[in-house]
């Protein structure tokens, strides 16, 4: 079992509930107006988060895209953007009109996490909440879960790598080889099909056109092996299939 990533990265946003009395109330009420509230998110200290294509560790959430629904105390729709500030350490907080929304979090665009090779997307949205003038609101917590995409990476066996070299799977931009994996989103039927190409060496004809489906599921890392067979005097290359886990293809390491 490919191993390179072993657990199962569950992104939490836990809320900071403030005291909403007294000059925390005309705090919020002198910045915005009285039509408006406060809400604030924590990062829980006790959690530290490994970014699956660096390495480096996630203390901040500011570059995370926060998304704002509902509709706001004169009922009008809202859908926008918003940012959270960092007020103390793990603490992030955001002036809003009053009104009644659900928060979504994203790591980054779908659109970005579609392009090239992909990269790995989390996607979470809490309850509803109603935030009333000059209030301060515990949002809950918001469960970003496992991956919102799939990750698909290429290896190969020794017999295959004796008659070709340079492997790689083809879908639209993306190029999966053995040193670079990519991230999909999961499309409906949940099976991709790339095409498959490789240089032939020691006599064995060059791969093209050839093409390979791979079922997959969001938060779940599968492997596609290239094997050689030999079948009535000949050399056949046989994709396998395996090595689908869990939601286990980014890592998440926790404090003790």
């Amino acid at each position: 079992m490919n191993r390179f990533h072993n657990y199962l990265i569950l992104v939490t946003l836990t809320a900071l509930l403030l005291v909403a009395a007294g000059c925390q109330q005309e705090e919020v009420s002198s910045l915005e107006g009285a039509s408006h509230g406060k809400i604030v998110l924590n990062l829980s200290p006790g959690e530290v988060f490994v970014d699956v294509e660096t390495r480096a560790t996630v203390t901040d959430i500011t570059g995370y895209i926060f998304t704002l629904s509902g509709t706001d105390s004169e009922g009008a729709a809202v859908n926008k953007t918003i940012s959270l500030t960092s007020e103390v350490e793990n603490t992030f907080s955001s002036i809003i009109e009053a009104g009644t929304y659900t928060l979504t979090v994203e790591n980054i665009s779908q659109s970005t996490a579609e392009e090239g090779n992909g990269r790995v997307y989390y996607k979470g949205t809490s309850a509803s909440f109603t935030l009333q003038p000059g209030q301060t609101v515990n949002l809950g917590t918001i469960n970003m879960g496992a991956p919102k995409n799939a990750m698909v990476s290429l290896a190969v066996d020794n017999t295959f790598s004796a008659l070709y070299e340079n492997p790689q799977l083809t879908y639209g931009a993306a190029t999966v080889k053995p040193d670079a994996p990519g991230y999909f989103m999961v499309p409906d039927g949940g099976t991709l099909t790339f095409s498959l190409s490789a240089k032939g060496k020691n006599h064995a004809q060059e791969i093209e056109g050839a093409f390979v489906s791979v079922a997959v599921e969001a938060g779940k890392h599968t492997t596609v092996t290239l094997t050689a067979q030999p079948i009535n005097s000949d050399w056949v290359v046989i994709p396998v299939v395996s090595g689908t886990h869990n939601g286990e293809f980014d890592v998440k390491a926790r404090k003790p």
